[in-house]
């Protein structure tokens, strides 16, 4: 007769293989124990076939002498999904049907799509198979998880054993010697903590003085006008400690603004009060200096005067004037060669008894 019981029993369990099912999957879980016992390669003591019911609410859902088990074959199907709708029972499954390396699970009446996500914590990575499967996919499957389980109980043991060995006692030896080599020890270990500090500062120092500035705007301000300025630069900037951006004028005035860091390529800084003109930019952090992009302050009235004198460029008046946007230059040229060649007589433009223009 078939080992099949509905109640964990006490002690540590010493079956191999757990095949967990509902009262509807029995002929199932039947079916699959005969196909695993028929090719061999499982001991007839080491498979278990356990039904999951309500009467395993009798000793609190204690699912624990099941957790040696190499591998966990759950048949899936509709009542087993209804079922997890008891919390204490979704609980202890989750914590039985875990590593996710030695459950598989076979589909009986139910698709993955059936199954929710907050079903199983581990659903996606758990080995799948379905009703329309061949018997020696079951078995292959299978074996595979349980190979899975013995390469990690192995792994396991190999670490338990290290920290054993390092755990253990060392040998005694000449306390004078021990006290010389531990006072080395820590000298050496101070001088290379303080070695490598001062070369981490001096590569940060080497990579923000390489920093490039790919640009800043606006370039320019209105002298007075509250402005934020946006300084971008060309690869990851590490600040360390809060930046801070130096605008010094033509006349020798100059001034220390706080930077605020928007992103690792990008920081935006409070333009101050400086006179017309141009005016340089120099970032400063931990130590470093990484000169930026000038920007242009200017009054009102001197925009007034640059926007007068573009506006006076008679190329650019008589661009607009035709609407040319693209290529202005050649476009008005065209124009202007046009013109000219439909105004000449046919003889063409005779000076000095040359034929200069036909």
């Amino acid at each position: 007769m078939e080992k099949l019981i509905s109640s964990p029993e006490s002690g540590e369990s010493t079956y191999e293989l757990l095949i967990l099912h509902t009262d509807e999957a029995q002929e199932w879980a039947a079916y699959l124990q005969q196909i695993l016992k028929s090719s061999q390669k499982f001991n007839k003591e080491s498979i278990l076939l356990y039904t999951v019911s309500p009467a395993d609410q009798l000793h609190g859902y204690n699912f624990d002498d099941f957790q040696s088990c190499s591998c966990i074959v759950l048949l899936l199907t509709g009542l087993f999904l209804d079922i997890l709708f008891d919390q204490e029972l979704h609980g202890a499954l989750q914590k039985l049907l875990h590593p996710p390396h030695k459950v598989v699970t076979l589909l009986c009446g139910v698709s993955e799509d059936d199954v929710s996500m907050g079903s199983f914590r581990d659903w996606p990575t758990w080995r799948k198979l379905y009703a329309d499967d061949e018997p020696a996919v079951y078995i292959s499957t299978i074996m595979e998880s349980i190979t899975d389980s013995k390469r990690a109980a192995s792994k396991r043991g190999r670490q338990t054993s290290a920290k054993m060995c390092i755990k253990a006692a060392p040998l005694p030896g000449n306390p004078t010697t021990d006290i010389k080599t531990e006072m080395a020890s820590k000298n050496l270990s101070l001088t290379q903590i303080l070695k490598e500090e001062k070369n981490s500062t001096s590569q940060r120092n080497q990579s923000a003085s390489h920093q490039k500035c790919l640009t800043v705007q606006p370039s320019r301000v209105l002298c007075g006008e509250p402005e934020t300025l946006f300084i971008v630069f060309s690869t990851k900037v590490h600040y360390g400690s809060l930046p801070e951006v130096e605008f010094s004028s033509e006349n020798g005035d100059s001034k220390k603004v706080a930077a605020n860091v928007e992103n690792e390529y990008t920081i935006s800084v409070s333009a101050p009060d400086m006179p017309a003109g141009v005016t340089s930019l120099t970032l400063h952090t931990d130590q470093s200096r990484v000169s930026l992009q000038p920007v242009t302050f200017s009054t009102s009235m001197g925009e007034v005067s640059r926007y007068l004198e573009k506006a006076a460029d008679p190329v650019n008046f008589i661009c607009q004037a035709f609407d040319f946007s693209s290529n202005a230059t050649e476009s008005l040229d065209a124009l202007l060669t046009d013109s000219l060649k439909s105004k000449m007589p046919e003889t063409g433009l005779q000076l000095f008894g040359v034929h200069q223009i036909e």
